[in-house]
């Protein structure tokens, strides 16, 4: 099990729908830590939990996980 911080900037929250971000928050039972961040914990190895936030998100987002791996380590998703 992994456990991240995903935390973001939405660059087009107020023209564009999110809702298979939120969905996704939803479905892996994410807790809200703030307005933009989320602790979320799964199974999902590192290359395949960041091309499923990248499917879910816009370019021009600002996207980014904290993570531990050897300690933490602040990793750029967009």
């Amino acid at each position: 099990m992994y456990t991240r911080v995903l935390t973001y900037d939405l660059k087009y929250a107020k023209t564009d729908d999110y809702k298979e971000l939120y969905e996704y928050f939803n479905s892996v039972k994410a807790v809200k830590l703030t307005e933009s961040s989320y602790l979320i914990k799964t199974d999902q190895i590192w290359d395949k939990f960041k091309s499923k936030i990248i499917s879910i998100t816009k370019n021009g987002d600002n996207v980014k996980a904290i993570v531990y791996a050897d300690g933490i380590e602040v990793r750029t998703i967009r």
